[in-house]
């Protein structure tokens, strides 16, 4: 008896979980537009590589800008006399 319950389920959990046929219809996104598509894998995979870039960078101008960021916060109080 539980094993004709669990054969049921499990054709019909199958029954329900199918997908349009044809080349495309399984995917999470449409590939009938090329340019679209392509806009769309540009940013994708351009945003992945141009990260770690965009890190070192950031780093970079953090490292080099410390003493700017300092001196700027310190203006008012050197203009007031305290050191």
């Amino acid at each position: 008896m539980l094993g004709q319950a669990v054969r049921r389920f499990t054709t019909s959990a199958v029954r329900s979980s199918h997908y349009g046929e044809g080349p495309g219809q399984n995917l999470p996104f449409s590939v009938e537009n090329k340019w679209r598509l392509l806009g769309m894998m540009v940013l994708f995979f351009g945003s992945g590589f141009a990260f770690p870039f965009i890190v070192v960078r950031h780093q970079i101008l953090k490292k080099s800008s410390a003493g700017t960021y300092l001196s700027i916060e310190c203006y008012p109080c050197r203009r007031m006399g305290i050191s």
